[in-house]
């Protein structure tokens, strides 16, 4: 089966943008539609972007930053696969043996973090997953690996 995703960078915050997006999964049938910097916050309420047969997910910083940079609109039959850094702006996903990835790095950093190491943390992430299977990433990482 082919998947249809769509990776979008909204840039600050997708609280006023939903329709948009609404609009392009409905009008193209999308099954994951990963939207980085979305800027949801921790007291946010998800359920204003219902949108029927989807499930909105968010990114583990919701918890460990109070926020999420990347969230994404999935169908309901996709699952959601765990066990991911928290620090990480890292939504993984499996449908039909395809594990899906969407990433967000921004520029901030941790305390006592240089660009690398945020790096090499998301790379951590990666090779968690199984590579015998078709693996699909989008997303904005935000580096120069020349440095």
């Amino acid at each position: 089966m082919s998947l249809k995703i769509q990776y979008w960078n909204c840039a600050a915050g997708f609280l006023k943008k939903f329709d948009y997006v609404k609009d392009l999964i409905v009008e193209h049938g999308v099954y994951i539609f990963f939207v980085a910097e979305s800027e949801i916050r921790y007291d946010d309420n998800l359920d204003i972007f219902s949108l029927c047969g989807y499930e909105v997910v968010v990114s583990e910083t919701i918890t460990s930053r109070g926020k999420a940079r990347i969230l994404c609109f999935k169908r309901n039959t996709i699952k959601i696969i765990g066990g991911l850094n928290p620090q990480n702006d890292i939504i993984a996903l499996e449908s039909d043996g395809r594990v899906i990835v969407g990433i967000y790095r921004g520029f901030k950093l941790f305390q006592r973090e240089t660009s690398i190491s945020n790096y090499e943390r998301i790379i951590a992430d990666l090779k968690k997953f199984d590579y015998t299977k078709e693996i699909i990433i989008c997303g904005d990482l935000n580096i120069s690996l020349m440095h």
